[in-house]
């Protein structure tokens, strides 16, 4: 496997792990409360897919219906939507409407979930009136998705939906971009390898505004990250933070060199260094001479010298 398709295979399964946390308190609530749902959060955070993976992982245990709302869609025709599939889950052939096979379910204790995706297309007022059909059949619970704007006009046209509970999907945090990325540097001990994987964690998360959808587009699109024009003044200002403390690091060693106790050593050591040079400019033949003489002057004229 390539680095990047681990890489995408590693985005994925964390995806699934959030989106799991997801289903498993829309599956509570469902089970829990004869209230009806709404998915909500930004464009791409990935509500979809959420209730793709929802309907997939309970289609063999709960009587559940996707449907896909559109600019057309009206009350008949979910309503027909809804008694078709009923039937075609063995319910009674002579009950031909809605209506009674809700009211059958509900005698039965059974279980229809009815997911509605891109619920804002919906015409105004017409996610109240199946609210309101959900509330006359227990057996009926809604689920809804809506992006955030989406779901402040529906508050206004919908009012029914303040009784929902809202299940919102945030986006990922850079801490949870850093997923993505491998740390390397632990094994090699390599700053740099550190330091390139902060910057790529940190253009994904820029360039992505940590959308589920968008992450998984840059990472399965390109093996590098476009950088903005925001996110290259934050390099510049990186650069410039780490230059500065750079200088305050080597301006403190060279304080360091001045301070009086340093001074003092060094003095001494210059002291030493005078006494010792004398003796080793002799040439050998003063040396074996025994020139106690030649020592001497030698070592007045160049203490002379040095003062």
């Amino acid at each position: 496997m390539t680095a990047k398709a681990s890489q995408m295979n590693d985005a994925v399964m964390f995806l699934d792990k959030l989106r799991k946390q997801k289903c498993d308190l829309l599956s509570h609530l469902l089970h829990n409360s004869n209230r009806s749902n709404i998915v909500c959060g930004r464009q791409r955070v990935g509500k979809t897919t959420l209730l793709k993976s929802f309907v997939d992982a309970y289609k063999f245990s709960t009587c559940i219906l996707e449907l896909q709302a559109t600019e057309d869609s009206s009350f008949a025709a979910i309503e027909k939507s809804l008694q078709d599939y009923l039937l075609l889950q063995g319910g009674s052939g002579k009950l031909n409407s809605l209506v009674k096979l809700l009211a059958q379910l509900n005698e039965q204790r059974r279980q229809f979930v009815v997911v509605i995706d891109d619920a804002g297309k919906l015409e105004p007022g017409l996610m109240a009136k199946l609210l309101i059909l959900a509330e006359q059949y227990q057996c009926l619970k809604m689920v809804f998705s809506l992006n955030n704007e989406e779901l402040k006009q529906k508050k206004l046209t919908d009012p029914e939906i303040e009784r929902c509970h809202i299940i919102t999907l945030p986006v990922l945090s850079e801490t949870q971009c850093a997923k993505f990325f491998p740390d390397n540097s632990v094994q090699t001990g390599s700053c740099y390898e550190s330091f390139i994987r902060t910057l790529k964690i940190q253009a994904l998360f820029y360039n992505t505004g940590g959308m589920p959808g968008n992450i998984l587009t840059a990472i399965n699109g390109a093996s590098k990250f476009s950088i903005t024009r925001q996110y290259k003044y934050f390099l510049i200002a990186a650069v410039i933070i780490m230059v500065t403390y750079s200088a305050m690091f080597y301006s403190l060693l060279g304080q360091a060199d001045r301070e009086p106790g340093n001074e003092k050593i060094s003095i001494e050591l210059d002291l030493e260094r005078k006494i010792r040079s004398p003796v080793l400019n002799m040439t050998n033949e003063q040396f074996d001479a025994g020139d106690k003489m030649n020592i001497s002057q030698t070592y007045k004229s160049q203490s002379t010298e040095n003062n």
